[in-house]
């Protein structure tokens, strides 16, 4: 009796570890979603109501979605080192403090945003927002993509390697 649940935990745990797996794909796809819909917002702020970068941080630390919200929510803490710091490292360090479930190139598209964000002209920041954004939108097509393709895969996979634990083991 005590084999036989031994042998379902650790298939359990494999299933539990596999769909965890797809689950973190989830959760960079909706990170993906949150932080284009943050630039969405930031685009249009800067186009029609011509908001000053710290009004539009605190903004967007409110009503912005997480993770976005959190890094929004350190850069609004960070500008008020604005004059010793530039705003490009603030944004860098915001957004490598709580960079969320992304990767790499995802956040590679932010990381270049902070050397336009409040530097140049509002028609030059909207254009880097709406191209950041298309990049993320397109990111997080593909990880949805690539969950649906994979997600039932990872979580059969955990189950066989929970399996064959148990079968190693037995």
């Amino acid at each position: 009796m005590l084999r036989l649940l031994g042998a379902g935990l650790v298939i359990g745990g494999g299933a539990w570890a596999g769909l965890g797996a797809a689950g973190e794909l989830d959760r960079r796809a909706r990170a993906l979603d949150a932080w284009a819909d943050a630039l969405e917002l930031m685009e249009s702020e800067l186009s029609f109501r011509l908001s000053a970068m710290p009004e539009l941080t605190r903004r967007l630390s409110v009503s912005a979605r997480e993770p976005a919200r959190a890094s929004f929510l350190a850069l609004q803490k960070g500008l008020e080192r604005l004059g010793e710091t530039s705003f490009e490292e603030l944004w860098r360090q915001a957004l490598t403090a709580h960079p969320g479930p992304l990767r790499g190139e995802e956040l590679d598209v932010l990381l270049a945003l902070g050397a336009v964000l409040g530097r140049y002209g509002w028609a030059d920041q909207c254009r880097s927002l709406e191209s950041a954004c298309r990049s993320l939108r397109e990111r997080s097509v593909q990880v949805r993509e690539e969950l649906r393709q994979k997600g039932k895969a990872y979580a059969a996979l955990g189950v066989s390697l929970g399996a064959f634990l148990t079968i190693l083991l037995l």
